[in-house]
């Protein structure tokens, strides 16, 4: 609130993160990279830079959006009420946190305390490990089926449309969108999706694992 309050340009004050498991443990640190190591899975987990949407330019501020948020944990931060109804809120698709994130970049900045206060807990029903049926239901869409992916980007490329950065930032941001889908594009070809499912059945499965 202290940051809101001294920095009327600030639209949405968060925190650093760090990752913690079922039992609030935190996760280890690698010495050499600071990055966070599953104890489950030994994977790498860095979270989401602090300094996303701290740029001064709206279209910058997207880009740090669409190329560095991962995890989506700046939308647990405290965020302006007149602007949040500038927005279109959270759809009702997965990840739409995300394309949320990227409407408040645009309406302005992003800036943290330097204290490390928001855990983000890995546990066995967290979305990152539902499977598709799992996520309809858990997003309240029944069994209609729906590409996560398309409503995700067709999200994206509405969003610069309603924004009162001028008509050339909104061009730009609509590259930005285009670019993005590449970058989607590429991780369905690379079967990023695939490989991050392996990694969350093990905590599906955490249960069932000797100790």
């Amino acid at each position: 609130m202290e940051i809101l309050d001294l920095n009327p340009d600030v639209v949405l004050a968060h925190s650093d993160s760090a990752f913690i498991d079922e039992e609030g443990k935190t996760f280890p640190r690698d010495p050499e990279n600071g990055a966070y190591v599953d104890p489950l899975t030994g994977v790498r987990q860095r979270p989401d830079n602090p300094n996303i949407g701290n740029a001064s330019k709206p279209t910058e501020r997207l880009w740090q959006v669409l190329s560095g948020a991962r995890w989506g944990t700046h939308i647990f931060g405290v965020i302006r009420r007149p602007i949040l109804d500038q927005t279109d809120l959270l759809a009702n698709f997965v990840s739409s946190d995300r394309v949320l994130l990227a409407e408040l970049a645009m309406l302005g900045r992003f800036q943290t305390c330097n204290e490390r206060l928001f855990m983000k807990r890995f546990h066995r029903n967290v979305s990152w490990v539902l499977n598709q049926r799992e996520l309809r239901s858990y997003l309240s869409t029944g069994d209609k089926k729906y590409s996560r992916r398309a409503r995700q980007l067709r999200a994206f490329f509405r969003a610069p449309s309603n924004k009162p950065i001028g008509t050339v930032a909104k061009a730009v941001c609509t590259g930005m969108v285009a670019l993005h889908c590449l970058k989607v594009f590429g991780q369905v070809l690379t079967m990023k999706d695939a490989r991050n499912v392996v990694q969350a059945r093990l905590w599906r499965q955490k249960d069932q694992i000797p100790t």
